[in-house]
């Protein structure tokens, strides 16, 4: 049986969070699936396709968690590493959601962390009367810091667009467009006007229907990579004295030597020229690929800091090699940078 509607599943979506404010923890992806099939009545047994709606009401649950960790967080006056040990908790207590549906592996579509997140958000400045734009919104998970009255979404999938549009207090302000053909300006957010951007979007080569390689160009350089594209249309939007933090698809090697070769690679080297010479990096670090595991892939992310546009004072990663962070309690270490 599946979820009769988009309402049911934030329903369930919303019970899941109330578990986990409990204290409560799921060991697995199995447990957390019989706890709404026994709760719900759904069949949602390993195989069925309401095990993979089943997967993204859990996901959008561990969402509105933290949410609200950040909220009352906030609202008590927590510091911002009290706030960070609470959501490290939270990801400790969900389930792997390692599952995924053929369109979000096409789509590429792994969800951030939840500290990643949160420390994402920080490092971007976002507070609740920050002006926001997430071209690749997903679930909401960047945005657990944001107020739903000055957030402006996009989310390609139209399943994930209207989860997002609940999630974020039922915003008309929720768009389902391709943000790497699509400039913000389409989404309603006027050139250099959004006081933060923030976006980890699908990384790998875009591709046609027909699986040739499809090229896009952009702020005077051509590309293929999907998350090179996007986030450089993304940054249009920002305004000349705003922040940003892109998570973008790093490079898959063991060794120092090796990770230098990789930023020198063609288009890395000329993406990450254009970013340094038109906006203001003021840091770059790596995440290790199983700080992403639980959220169904394994592969490392680049960590890039924007403070306002301008040429950055940094040497370009292939020279300035991004430091390589490999646990979450090296990843709070940002939060006191900041």
């Amino acid at each position: 049986m599946l979820f009769r509607s988009v309402d049911q599943k934030f329903e369930i979506a919303q019970d899941i969070a109330e578990y986990f404010a409990r204290g409560e923890e799921f060991g697995n992806i199995n447990a957390a699936r019989s706890y709404i099939s026994n709760k719900f009545g759904i069949d949602a047994r390993p195989g069925t396709a309401a095990a993979k709606q089943a997967d993204e009401a859990i996901e959008v649950g561990v969402v509105l968690a933290a949410r609200n960790i950040v909220k009352d967080g906030r609202r008590n006056n927590l510091s911002n590493a009290e706030i960070y040990d609470q959501i490290v908790d939270l990801y400790e207590r969900q389930p792997n959601l390692s599952v995924r549906s053929s369109t979000s592996v096409e789509q590429q579509a792994y969800s951030t962390p939840a500290p990643l997140a949160y420390v994402a958000s920080e490092l971007a400045g976002i507070g609740r009367n920050t002006y926001v734009y997430e071209p690749t919104a997903g679930n909401g998970m960047l945005l657990i810091g944001a107020s739903p009255d000055n957030v402006v979404a996009n989310e390609l999938n139209k399943g994930r667009q209207a989860m997002l549009e609940r999630v974020l207090d039922n915003s008309d302000e929720v768009y389902s467009a391709n943000a790497a053909v699509e400039y913000p300006s389409a989404f309603g957010v006027a050139y250099r006007s959004a006081e933060a951007v923030i976006a980890n979007p699908p990384f790998g080569t875009a591709k046609y229907s027909d699986g040739q390689t499809r090229s896009f160009e952009i702020e005077g350089i051509k590309t293929s990579e999907l998350d090179h594209v996007i986030a450089l249309r993304a940054l249009t939007g920002l305004a000349e004295d705003g922040k940003a933090v892109l998570i973008l698809g790093s490079v898959n090697a063991k060794s120092e030597d090796g990770r230098r070769e990789g930023y020198r690679g063609k288009a890395k080297r000329e993406f990450y020229f254009e970013l340094y010479t038109k906006y203001n990096v003021v840091d770059h670090f790596t995440v290790g690929a199983d700080m992403y595991a639980k959220q169904g892939t394994t592969y490392p992310v680049d960590v890039i800091v924007i403070d306002g546009v301008g040429k950055s004072s940094r040497d370009l990663p292939a020279a300035d090699l991004p430091q390589l962070i490999t646990t979450y309690e090296q990843l709070k270490e940002k939060l006191n940078e900041r």
